[in-house]
C-alpha cells in the first residue's frame, strides 16, 4: 500500500509541475514584451482608438463625442464596444496611454482563459486531459495573436469561457450562477456581432440546467439570469436608439449614446445568402486566411496544421459519448452549444476571424478531444500488446509536431509579421507630433497626412473636450468618420498652399509624391522613422 501512495503522490507532484509549466509557457507567449511585438510604436488603428477612449474618460469623463460613460462607443461614427476600453483605464492611469496599458487587458483575459481551460477539463474529465487542454491552447496561434492586441472584440472568447465554466459549477453549487449571468452579461459589451446568438447560448445552458441540475433550480439560479437581463437593458436601450425607436437618454451615469451611422455588416435575412456565408467561413477557416494579415499566418494555421481535422474527430467523439450518457457530459454540450451559436452567426453575417471569434474556444476544445482519443482512447479500445506503446509513440511525435510548430511559428511572428505589421501601422508618429507641437508658433497649425486620426489623437493625447468642441468632420453621417480639422491640427492635402511661417507638416516617408513636393521647398526636415516633420519657414 505505501508503494501505491508514492507512486500516486508522485503522478500529482508531477501533474502540478506540468501544469505550471505549461502555463508560465503560455502566460509569457502573451506577456513577454507586448509593448513590442506586434510592433509596440506601430498600433493598430482600432487598438489606438480603444486606447484613447480609455485616456479620455480617466482625464476628461467623456469619449470623443462627448458621451460621458458610454454604453457602447461611437469612435468611428459606427461604434465599437465598450468594455475593453473601461478595462484599460486603471493600467493607463499607471502606464500611461502606451502600447502595454493598452493591450494588458486582453493578454491578462488570455492568461485567465488557460487556466479556466485547464480547471474545466479536469473537474469534468481528468488531469492528463487537462493538461493537454492547457497546452494546446497556450501554443495555438490563434490564441497567442488574440492575446496580444489591444481589439475589443478579443476579449468576447475569453468572457464566453468564463460564462460557461461558472453556469457549469452553478449545477453543483447555485451561487455560482451568479457569476455567470454576470460573464455572459459583459460579453454582450465584448463585441456586438454575439447580440444575435447569444439567446441561442443562453436558452441552451438554461434548458441544459433545468434538465440536468442536480437538486432544484432555486433562487440563484433566476438571479443569475436577473443580472444578465439587467446588464442587457442598457444595450437595448442602445439598439432602440440607434434605430430610432426611442429618443436619446441616460441611465443614471450612464450615456446611451447615438452612432453617426449604422455597420455595414448587417445580418442577412435571405435563406441563400446564409447558405453563402456559411459556405465561406468554411473556406476561410479550411485557408486559415481572412484577407487581414494581422488576424492569421496562413502557413501556420490559426490552430497549426491538421487542427482542423482533428477537431472533426472530437466533435465526432463529443455526439457519440454525449448521445449515450448525457448527465456524465455536461461541458461537452455547453461547448457544442457555443459552437453552434458560431455556425449560426457565420451564416447571418459575412465574417472573418474576429466577427465570429465565439466559435475559436469550441473548435479548439474538439481538437483536445480529438488529440485525446487518436493519441490514448483508439488505442485503448484496440487492446492489442502493441497498443500502449502505439498510444506512447503517438503522443510524443504530437508533442514534437506542436513544440516544432510553435518555434517556427514564433519565429515568424516576431519576424517577418512583426516587420509586416510595422509596415502596415508605421513607426514614428508619435515622436514627429511631439517635435512638430514644439516647433510649431503658438498660433501655427501641425499639417498630417498619411496617418489614421485615432492613432494622431494617442500621439498627441489630445484633450477630449477640446477635440469634441473643435473638430470638424469632411461628413458627419459617414460610417466611418473622417476629420478635416481641430483646433491646432489640419489633416489631408498637403499642397493647398494654405501654410504659414510657423506651420509645421507631418507625412509619412513612403508618400513619395507628398514628400517630393515639400522637399522642393526647402523646408528644414526632420526624419522620425516612418513619419518626415517639415517646419513652414
Amino acid at each position: 500500500m505505501i508503494w501505491i501512495k508514492q507512486v500516486l503522490a508522485q503522478k500529482e507532484k508531477r501533474n502540478k509541475t506540468l501544469f505550471w509549466l505549461l502555463f508560465i509557457i503560455g502566460a509569457m507567449l502573451r506577456l513577454g514584451w507586448l509593448g513590442i511585438v506586434p510592433d509596440g510604436g506601430a498600433l493598430n488603428q482600432d487598438e489606438a482608438f480603444g486606447g484613447y477612449e480609455a485616456w479620455s474618460l480617466l482625464h476628461y469623463g467623456i469619449d470623443s463625442h462627448g458621451y460621458a460613460w458610454p454604453v457602447y462607443l461611437v469612435t468611428w461614427g459606427s461604434g465599437m464596444s465598450a468594455l475593453n476600453s473601461y478595462l484599460m483605464i486603471p493600467f493607463i492611469a499607471v502606464f500611461g496611454l502606451t502600447p502595454v496599458a493598452i493591450r494588458l487587458p486582453q493578454a491578462i483575459v488570455s492568461c485567465a482563459s488557460l487556466y479556466v481551460v485547464y480547471r474545466l477539463l479536469k473537474e469534468h474529465y481528468s488531469d492528463c486531459i487537462a493538461l493537454v487542454g492547457l497546452g494546446i491552447l497556450a501554443v495555438v496561434p490563434w490564441h497567442i495573436m488574440l492575446g496580444r492586441w489591444g481589439l475589443d472584440c478579443n476579449l468576447l472568447p475569453g468572457f464566453m469561457l468564463f460564462g460557461l465554466y461558472f453556469a457549469l459549477k452553478g449545477i453543483e453549487k447555485s451561487k455560482y450562477f451568479l457569476l455567470a449571468g454576470i460573464f455572459y452579461g459583459l460579453s454582450l459589451y465584448c463585441y456586438a456581432t454575439v447580440w444575435p446568438v447569444m439567446p441561442i447560448i443562453v436558452v441552451g445552458m438554461m434548458c441544459m440546467i433545468l434538465i440536468y441540475k442536480k437538486g432544484h433550480v432555486d433562487k440563484w439560479f433566476w438571479l443569475g439570469l436577473l443580472l444578465l437581463a439587467l446588464l442587457a437593458i442598457p444595450l437595448i436601450l442602445f439598439c432602440l436608439l440607434n434605430y430610432d425607436i426611442i429618443p436619446e437618454c441616460k441611465l443614471g451615469l450612464l450615456s446611451i449614446p447615438k452612432l453617426t451611422a449604422r455597420r455595414s455588416v448587417e445580418i442577412k435575412i435571405h435563406t441563400w445568402e446564409w447558405k453563402r456565408n456559411f459556405l465561406d467561413a468554411i473556406q476561410m477557416f479550411i485557408k486559415a486566411d481572412d484577407g487581414n494579415p494581422w488576424n492569421s499566418i496562413p502557413r501556420f494555421g490559426l490552430y497549426y496544421k491538421g487542427g482542423l481535422v482533428l477537431a472533426v474527430i472530437g466533435l465526432a467523439v463529443m455526439l457519440v459519448r454525449t448521445l449515450r450518457n448525457p448527465k456524465v457530459h455536461l461541458l461537452d454540450i455547453g461547448i457544442m452549444i457555443q459552437g453552434f451559436a458560431g455556425c449560426v452567426l457565420a451564416s447571418l453575417i459575412s465574417t472573418n476571424f474576429n466577427r465570429v471569434n465565439v466559435i475559436h474556444i469550441p473548435i479548439v476544445y474538439c481538437m483536445v478531444q480529438g488529440i485525446c482519443f487518436v493519441t490514448v482512447t483508439l488505442w485503448k479500445s484496440i487492446k492489442t500488446r502493441w497498443s500502449q506503446a502505439c498510444s506512447i509513440g503517438i503522443s510524443v511525435v504530437a508533442v514534437a509536431f506542436y513544440l516544432t510548430s510553435l518555434v517556427l511559428f514564433l519565429h515568424a511572428y516576431t519576424g517577418e509579421y512583426n516587420a509586416y505589421w510595422r509596415k502596415m501601422y508605421h513607426r514614428g508618429l508619435n515622436q514627429a507630433v511631439l517635435q512638430a507641437e514644439k516647433e510649431k508658433s503658438s498660433n501655427g497649425t501641425i499639417y498630417v497626412t498619411d496617418v489614421l486620426y485615432p492613432k494622431l489623437l494617442v500621439a498627441a493625447q489630445y484633450p477630449a473636450n477640446q477635440f469634441v468642441d473643435t473638430v470638424v468632420y469632411r461628413d458627419e453621417t459617414a460610417e466611418f468618420l473622417d476629420p478635416e480639422s481641430f483646433t491646432g491640427y489640419h489633416m489631408g492635402d498637403m499642397k493647398s498652399g494654405m501654410q504659414k511661417p510657423g506651420d509645421v507638416m507631418v507625412c509619412g516617408t513612403w508618400n513619395e509624391d507628398v514628400a517630393t513636393y515639400l522637399d522642393s521647398l526647402g523646408y528644414d526636415k526632420h526624419i522620425f522613422e516612418d513619419y518626415a516633420l517639415y517646419i513652414v519657414q
